[in-house]
């Protein structure tokens, strides 16, 4: 069994270079990105298994991008904090 790509998604860059910075066997980082406009235009071109998101982002908030996200994509797993 192949291990899930995981997308994050946060508008504060030290964060997300903390999170990849995290060791983890069981994932592997897809990629990272700083708003919801490109969190959509980034699922098409990785398709990654997860994404993680934050609530408050610019462009278009993390809510609404994973709205979009699942109608569009049913089989990934979104999750998304406050």
């Amino acid at each position: 069994m192949t291990a899930p790509t995981v997308l994050l998604a946060d508008d504060h860059a030290m964060l997300l270079e903390a999170f990849k910075a995290l060791p983890n066997r069981n994932s592997t980082s897809s990629g990272t990105v700083t708003d919801g406009r490109m969190l959509l235009t980034e699922c098409s071109r990785l398709n990654p298994d997860v994404v993680l998101d934050i609530t408050a982002m610019p462009l278009l908030n993390g809510l609404d991008a994973g709205r979009q996200l699942r109608a569009h994509r049913r089989s990934v797993r979104w999750y998304t904090s406050l």
